[in-house]
């Protein structure tokens, strides 16, 4: 077997294994993947949960896209930036806040979520008033770092499932992978 097909019989056991664990497809949230137009969130780029492997993490957990009936299209289109009327609209249950930097959780919440508490508006959002409000990364990635994204974003979507100490791959196990230690 080569590090290919290893990595990819790695990669199956692992979606089997948290997908087993996720509760009925009716009872996953719906998500807003958006990107702020600055560090206090006034406006945003909403990105539309694609079929590119930019979304793959989400497909694998089965969320839905809570733009998807709504007139936002991605950023893309002629649509451009957003702000909070419309996501009052829809009210997601989740914010996924993609970003150009990593963030630990405490400083992210600082940063996006304590602002968006505070603000006259944001702050009547379902998401924002249940604290879910997550960094989702950035957009690309590879088949590595979709286990990475993959369980941060299971973790974050299913707390009640996913203990946020809980490795749900083998790190060591894709080190071995990548140096050809079959």
């Amino acid at each position: 077997m080569d590090r290919y097909d290893t990595l990819v019989a790695l990669h199956d056991t692992f979606l089997r294994r948290i997908q087993e664990r996720l509760p009925p497809e009716s009872e996953r949230p719906a998500i807003a993947l958006l990107s702020p137009a600055s560090v206090e969130p006034e406006t945003f780029y909403p990105s539309r949960l694609g079929d590119t492997t930019a979304y793959k993490h989400w497909h694998d957990l089965g969320v839905s896209d809570a733009l998807e009936n709504s007139y936002i299209q991605s950023f893309t289109s002629d649509r451009g930036e957003i702000d909070y009327e419309p996501l009052l609209e829809i009210d997601p249950e989740v914010l996924m806040f993609y970003t150009d930097k990593h963030w630990s959780r405490s400083d992210f919440r600082d940063q996006y979520l304590a602002f968006l508490q505070n603000h006259n508006t944001a702050s009547q959002l379902t998401a924002v008033q249940n604290g879910n409000v997550y960094p989702a990364g950035g957009m690309p990635q590879g088949p590595i770092i979709n286990f990475s994204k993959t369980e941060r974003a299971a973790k974050q979507l299913f707390p009640e499932e996913f203990d946020k100490n809980e490795q749900l791959y083998d790190r060591q196990k894709i080190a071995d992978i990548r140096a050809g230690d079959l």
